[in-house]
């Protein structure tokens, strides 16, 4: 009987102990009674760096803005690496870097780099002139429906515009996301020129400039392919007497005009108006105000000086114009949707305006 306790009691105090193992012989069974123990650790090693990512390769921030780019470090399986990536500016003289953000110090462009280690990325920096503040009637609309504008009026009406149908390129019609701005016929139609000194807006942005050739006419249209654009123009039909065509025209050339249309689904001869001096058939439109004198309303005088144009839609409604019908791009067609012409003029005519935009003239 004594015999018997014993065994029982060597057999529970086995059963109830710690098991008994090895690593190398069940190294689950060892790490369960040894989790501390450094061959236990399950944590699979940390790869190193192959590449750094940044959020954007190439910025443009104007002179005393700032703006921040991040890198991230990954490795060979894409997931990201800790560490501390360092910065530095090819030219701290047009753009300083601190731990990402990027400061404009001066116009121009340059190159800032992220690195760790032997990894590199780097970002092209331009550096603009400061967008500058406007006070200007023709800012304090809504409903835009731009066709150019510089940037600094841009920003201006940013949240306010309904449709931007401003060039994006000179691709071809095979681009269904295509604005292009179409000089017609290639050769000396018409040639353009580079501008200095302030646009409509008195801010040196620049603005449109074009020479007439010798062909005796020049032409270019502003031709969109996009049909969600195109057809949103169908609220101006819906509200003509709300809206207004604004152009900025100056000129230096006596007896000289440019004609603008808006041909997009009217028919033949399409709504124009005639800007400058001389008739060409048909009365050079008069009613404008100068940038000085915003709220002055006066002739327009070939005197190389700005002036700013509001014509009523319903000026070209009452030449056919409607905007209502559906625009499909079958990838071989657009629609012009602005107009300028030189006809009746002699060759080196020239071409200047400037903040063109269909708007609505209420409050903001």
């Amino acid at each position: 009987m004594a015999a018997i306790v014993a065994a029982f009691v060597s057999f529970t105090l086995s059963s109830c102990g710690p098991p008994v193992c090895t690593y190398e012989s069940d190294k689950e069974c060892f790490c369960a009674a040894n989790p501390t123990d450094s061959r236990c650790d399950t944590t699979p090693p940390i790869k190193p760096a192959v590449v750094i990512e940044v959020s954007q390769t190439s910025v443009t921030v104007e002179k005393g803005s700032s703006v921040t780019i991040t890198a991230t470090l990954k490795d060979e399986d894409g997931k990201v690496v800790a560490g501390n990536v360092s910065w530095a500016s090819n030219e701290t003289t047009i753009a300083m870097v601190i731990n990402g953000t990027i400061t404009g110090m001066a116009v121009g462009t340059t190159k800032v780099v992220a690195s760790y280690g032997a990894l590199t990325a780097f970002i092209d920096v331009e550096v603009k002139p400061p967008l500058q503040q406007i006070d200007h009637p023709s800012l304090n609309g809504s409903h835009y429906y731009v066709i150019f504008v510089s940037a600094s009026p841009r920003a201006i009406i940013a949240d306010r515009i309904d449709a931007d149908l401003s060039p994006n390129g000179e691709d071809t019609n095979l681009d269904p996301t295509c604005k292009r701005l179409w000089i017609w016929p290639n050769g000396d139609s018409y040639s353009s020129n580079t501008t200095s000194g302030v646009n409509s807006y008195n801010v040196s942005e620049g603005w449109m400039s074009f020479t007439m050739g010798t062909l005796g006419w020049a032409g270019a249209g502003y031709c969109v392919y996009v049909p969600e654009l195109i057809n949103s123009m169908k609220a101006i039909t819906d509200n003509y007497a709300d809206y207004y065509l604004h152009i900025a025209y100056k000129s230096q050339q006596a007896g000289r005009n440019t004609i603008f249309q808006l041909p997009y689904g009217a028919p033949d001869p399409q709504p124009n108006v005639v800007i400058g001096e001389g008739t060409n058939g048909k009365a050079a439109y008069a009613e404008c105000t100068k940038w000085d004198a915003p709220n002055t309303i006066t002739t327009f005088h070939a005197d190389g000086e700005w002036y700013h144009f509001d014509i009523p839609i319903s000026y070209f409604v009452n030449q056919g114009l409607i905007y209502k019908d559906d625009f499909v791009n079958t990838g071989t067609t657009g629609r012009n949707v602005f107009v300028f012409l030189s006809n009746g003029n002699p060759a080196g005519t020239t071409v200047d305006y400037d903040a063109v935009f269909i708007y609505k003239k209420t409050a903001r």
